[in-house]
């Protein structure tokens, strides 16, 4: 009984002890600040971080003194710390969460605008040494920012950038899909996320982004452009189609849509199983070469399209073939070195009866072909 009692009492000295050594909370949290505190001449975080430690040993569930700690953390950029002790202090006292909020604002304020300073000096370093330091140390203050707010878009987007500046695309546009995520409504972001998508070849990816996008902002026409391009990629033609007479009621004189349209029309006619079930499309393929033909003279391949599309009309109606014979002399003249024009005016000038000038036609395809075929 006795060696209990006595061991009893060696426990309560013990406790008297250590409890002996604490000061004042007020001392701890005092004395810090003033080492804490940019403003008051003396800041060093080094002695700051003593007190604060023996402080926090005394106070561990005080809020005053978790708060202490916070700032201290924040001054240190030390953010998950920070974010620690002010959780903390929350849950001891929650009479410090405006505080404590306050805090949190003024840091995230400040270390964002640094690591904006950050990033300008990347992209107006002289050398890539110092450009990429300068992102470098952006990229770890915005990270710092996060910690504080994981909701501010304006971190995530300064990231995508500094990765993709600093040539790391899988990392940009994680951070572009993270803004996407907390403002799916924003079309800005949306096409943004879904370009970068695109350069990393995830098509279909890039294509519910989009449509997301356009169902938003129905005249967002860039993204309704990239949706064009990526249905016709994956070989949704119907849907591109779609997009692209859309587009082209935007932009009637758009040499994109109209060359895209127009091969689309010349593609399903020339797979039709009839000449009369082609000819609509022919027909619309004719239409449209010759409206982006007049925007873009120097296209050959299209006017050897457009030919092509005039003579497959003929087989319906033959007046089609002088018009097909038309667009490929002036076509052949002005690219004579291009053989199949010479080619396809042989054929349509044949259809036409005119054998001398078939003939003609087709020696100059033989030239410059190299073929030695004679036509008959």
């Amino acid at each position: 009984m006795k060696r209990i009692f006595l061991t009893f009492a060696i426990v309560a000295a013990w406790a008297t002890l250590v409890w002996a050594d604490c000061k004042p909370r007020d001392y701890y949290t005092r004395s810090a600040k003033i080492y804490i505190n940019p403003s008051q001449g003396k800041q060093d975080l080094k002695r700051a971080e003593q007190l604060v430690v023996e402080g926090l040993k005394c106070y561990p569930e005080d809020g005053e003194m978790q708060y202490t700690a916070a700032w201290l953390y924040s001054q240190k950029k030390e953010f998950p710390k920070m974010m620690d002790a002010l959780n903390a202090a929350i849950k001891f006292s929650p009479q410090w969460k405006p505080k404590a909020e306050t805090l949190k604002a003024v840091v995230f304020a400040e270390t964002f605008n640094q690591a904006n300073g950050f990033l300008e000096k990347a992209t107006k370093s002289p050398t890539k040494k110092d450009s990429v330091k300068n992102f470098r140390q952006a990229i770890n203050l915005y990270q710092g920012t996060i910690l504080i707010d994981s909701t501010a878009v304006g971190p995530y987007k300064n990231l995508s950038f500094a990765y993709y500046a600093l040539k790391i695309p899988d990392t940009s546009c994680h951070y572009d899909g993270v803004v996407f995520r907390l403002k799916p409504d924003s079309a800005r972001w949306g096409y943004d996320y879904a370009f970068c998508l695109v350069n990393q070849q995830k098509y279909d990816e890039a294509i519910g982004v989009l449509e997301k996008v356009v169902r938003k902002d129905s005249l967002h026409w860039d993204a309704w452009g990239l949706l064009g391009q990526l249905y016709g990629a994956r070989d949704s033609l119907d849907k591109m189609v779609y997009v692209y007479q859309k587009l082209l009621r935007q932009y009637p004189d758009s040499a994109e849509f109209l060359g895209q349209l127009a091969m689309y029309n010349l593609g399903k006619g020339s797979n039709a199983k009839t000449s009369k079930e082609g000819a609509p499309y022919f027909h619309q393929a004719d239409t449209l070469y010759a409206r982006y033909l007049a925007k873009n003279p120097a296209d050959s391949n299209s006017w050897y399209n457009h030919g092509l599309a005039l003579t497959s009309l003929g087989a319906q109606d033959k007046t089609y073939y002088k018009k097909a014979a038309d667009v490929l002399k002036k076509a052949a003249d002005k690219f004579p070195g291009f053989p199949e024009l010479w080619e396809s005016l042989s054929g349509a000038y044949a259809q036409m009866g005119m054998a001398k000038e078939a003939k003609e036609a087709f020696n100059k395809f033989q030239k410059l072909s190299g073929k030695t075929t004679t036509q008959k």
